[in-house]
């Protein structure tokens, strides 16, 4: 076996990057399988001969499926139990045992955080700036989508690395609930003030302005409290929108 050194900066950006293509070779039989080796292959490369290379690419060549953006966590994690295993006499199993608990994890948490919750958010303030200048609606939507997106991958990367199988932890539901919290917040105001801006582009006064707002804003409390998730909620707000909208064309 190679030594095993340490991964300098350099190969553990090569490891980022090569996880943004986790999903270009997805298919029904092994789902993201070959994505996942394809982002460890520079550590796997400085780990192991090429003998052994070979036999921990065909080890991990099975079913694997979790949340894209969430998978720093898991190439973290597995590195570092494949150097643990080498000094510990880990099982292979054991290894395997513990990915699959992690990526069933991980890509519950990160369906609630990115699709059901930051997305809509994200689109909504994109759509509210796209009022003011298209631009700076396109850059909003980009950026408050992506940084956080950016960050999780960073940061389950290297909790991965320096926890291992302690990583475990770092993927409930407790440690997300309060961000959940605050997007559903943000998602019932933002659709409210959604509502009411474009509501305003048909010439409504000001007192017709705040009654739009306060509605929408309390329908929107509402079906947040029944577990609607946020897209139905914003599909339900804009049908309403286009709905008054054309009452106002057909007055006029």
């Amino acid at each position: 076996m190679k030594e095993a050194p340490a991964l300098r900066p350099v190969e553990l950006l090569r490891i980022l990057w090569r996880s943004l293509f986790i999903q270009a070779t997805w298919n029904y039989e092994r789902m993201q399988s070959l994505g996942y080796c394809f982002a460890l292959i520079p550590f796997v490369q400085k780990l192991f001969d090429a003998a052994e290379c070979k036999r921990f690419l065909r080890r991990n060549l099975e079913f694997f499926n979790t949340h894209p953006y969430m998978v720093g966590f898991l190439l973290g994690a597995t590195m570092n139990l494949e150097y643990t295993a080498r000094r510990e006499n880990l099982r292979f199993d054991e290894i395997n045992r513990l990915r699959k608990r992690l990526s069933e994890s991980s890509a519950g948490i990160g369906d609630q955080l990115f699709w059901r919750y930051l997305k809509p958010v994200s689109a909504i303030v994109g759509v509210l700036l796209c009022f003011h200048s298209p631009v700076w609606g396109l850059v909003a939507f980009l950026s408050l989508y992506n940084l956080p997106h950016f960050y999780v991958r960073v940061v389950g990367l290297q909790e991965g690395i320096a926890r291992g199988v302690d990583v475990v932890q770092s993927l409930t539901l407790q440690r997300f609930r309060k961000v959940f919290g605050v997007l559903k917040r943000a998602a019932a105001f933002a659709s409210g003030l959604l509502l009411v801006v474009a509501g305003s582009r048909f010439g409504p006064r000001l007192g017709e302005e705040t009654l739009a707002f306060s509605v929408a804003l309390l329908v929107t409390v509402l079906l947040l409290r029944r577990n609607v998730a946020v897209p139905a909620i914003l599909l339900l707000l804009v049908a309403a929108l286009l709905t008054s909208g054309l009452v106002l064309a057909l007055e006029q």
